[in-house]
């Protein structure tokens, strides 16, 4: 017999790929470390092994690409972009 499926709604795969990412030491860690501010439904690695994904939820999804980016190709300019403007 066949298990219960269940349906998720509201939700999106976000996914880090490289050629060396199965290769270059840390990058996992780097990848989590940048997202610890979002909340990961699901994390999953590729049989290749040269991509990373995690579900989030809708309402996360730009707060985990930003984050992403920001560590992987433009940190200097991303200082406190989870920060909360004051008065919210």
């Amino acid at each position: 017999t066949l298990g219960e499926v269940e349906i998720e709604h509201k939700v999106a795969t976000v996914s880090v790929v490289g050629d060396n990412l199965r290769m270059s030491k840390g990058v996992a860690g780097r990848i989590f470390n940048s997202l610890s501010n979002v909340n990961l439904r699901m994390i999953s690695q590729g049989a290749s092994e040269i991509n990373v994904g995690v579900v989030v939820g809708e309402a996360d999804v730009a707060a985990a690409v930003a984050a992403l980016h920001c560590e992987f190709f433009t940190a200097d300019r991303c200082a406190g972009i989870f920060e909360k403007p004051a008065g919210s």
